[in-house]
């Protein structure tokens, strides 16, 4: 952030940068710092703290919710988490928000201690619809298809949401979903949102950094990256 906000605006004083100037820097150096983090390992836990499924990785890093609100998480991501701050979780329905709705994962605002909650609705251009098919057949919830060390790390973010927190995360799904499912590094937003009259749903907005190899291990490259 300090090298592009000297590039941009001939100082590394990001402090001093308008709303306006800290939006622009945010786009200008995002996709750059997610593919150099990617690829310096920068956004994986410490190797002893990995989970193993065999000889497989995977992960779930939370990450400070300042990733978000200073758009490096992306504009959509920003954009969702300042609809959910400024308006304190009540959804305000517009064109932007009925757009997105596409991609969101929603769940009950309610589940015993280290479980799920039960899912109530996947966006047909939602990850998790596209990538882990399986986890929605006749609308089970997810703890269904992730082993229990997954579900456990899982679970800390909707626990937080449903406290009124929010939640952003880095994860590794290494091939915990088997042969016919991608091995990804993806990040995971999740807010409660409520309406007017008090209805509350759990909103997740996931979106994908990396496709890895099959037989990939920590550290390789990405076969594509989706924006």
């Amino acid at each position: 952030m300090d090298f592009y906000c000297q590039l941009l605006f001939s100082h590394n004083r990001t402090s001093h940068l308008s709303e306006e100037q800290q939006a622009f820097l945010a786009k200008a150096a995002h996709d750059d710092i997610i593919a150099v983090a990617a690829e310096q390992n920068r956004l994986l836990p410490p190797r002893d703290q990995l989970m193993l499924c065999g000889n497989e990785p995977y992960f779930i890093k939370p990450m400070p919710i300042e990733a978000v609100e200073s758009g490096l998480a992306g504009d959509e991501e920003k954009y969702l988490f300042n609809l959910w701050h400024e308006n304190k979780g009540v959804i305000q329905n517009d064109d932007r928000l009925t757009k997105l709705s596409s991609k969101f994962i929603l769940t009950l605002p309610e589940a015993d201690a280290g479980k799920v909650p039960e899912l109530t609705f996947a966006g047909r251009d939602s990850t998790f619809r596209r990538m882990f098919p399986a986890a929605i057949a006749n609308n089970r919830p997810v703890v269904d298809v992730l082993p229990e060390k997954y579900v456990a790390a899982a679970t800390d973010a909707y626990h937080m949401a449903i406290a009124g927190e929010p939640s952003f995360d880095i994860q590794r799904t290494g091939p915990l979903l088997g042969p016919k499912v991608p091995n990804i590094t993806q990040q995971r937003l999740v807010l409660k949102f409520k309406s007017s009259s008090g209805f509350e749903r759990v909103f997740s907005l996931i979106r994908v950094l990396q496709i890895h190899e099959a037989s990939d291990r920590v550290g390789s490259t990405a076969l594509n990256l989706e924006n």
